[in-house]
């Protein structure tokens, strides 16, 4: 099921009813300083409250924000400071791009690795030692094309691997050439 994070139209009071009788205001207060959070008792996905409407899946808290504050978030992320997926308190909930949620995640010890990359990334074929052999390799003039055939990765990985878009922070920090490839 795919949550959609286009523009909302104005809800129908039905549609706002609706959403507010499957919300318990009397939910826990999780983390100091917050007020209680706002629980959806409806329809949970991977712990986030989703609502259909007009045929598309919206995830709630974002609904929250749109209905109380007239926030329509259809860019960035609305992160919860209350860490409660379920939530859908407007005080509970910030605007912020992807690296600040992730981040925050981290900080509160609910990643199990750093954004889950490098070598900790579910689908990752190459290890640290590989990736500071391929930035050696460029580096030392072997084509990236060559590179991406040894490894059997695309082309753009290995692009992205010499000029530290990605595996940045692995054990071959520092081993950066100087003159950046082109």
């Amino acid at each position: 099921m795919t949550a959609h994070t286009e523009s909302l139209a104005p809800l129908t009071q039905e549609q706002e009813n609706l959403f507010w009788s499957k919300v318990d205001k009397n939910g826990p207060v999780v983390r100091e300083g917050l007020t209680p959070c706002w629980v959806w008792t409806g329809y949970v996905n991977h712990g986030y409250g989703s609502m259909m409407i007009k045929g598309k899946n919206y995830r709630t808290h974002r609904l929250s924000l749109f209905i109380i504050k007239g926030i329509d978030v259809h860019e960035g992320e609305a992160c919860h400071k209350c860490d409660n997926r379920a939530c859908v308190n407007p005080d509970h909930i910030e605007i912020a791009d992807r690296k600040y949620n992730m981040d925050e995640c981290v900080s509160r010890g609910r990643a199990k690795y750093k954004y889950s990359c490098g070598v900790f990334h579910h689908n990752a074929k190459l290890t640290d030692e590989i990736v500071a052999s391929i930035r050696k390799e460029s580096d030392g003039g072997v084509s990236r094309g060559k590179l991406a055939k040894k490894w059997e990765v695309s082309l753009g990985t290995i692009k992205d691997i010499v000029h530290y878009r990605t595996w940045k922070n692995d054990s071959t920090e520092g081993v950066r050439s100087s003159i950046p490839k082109k």
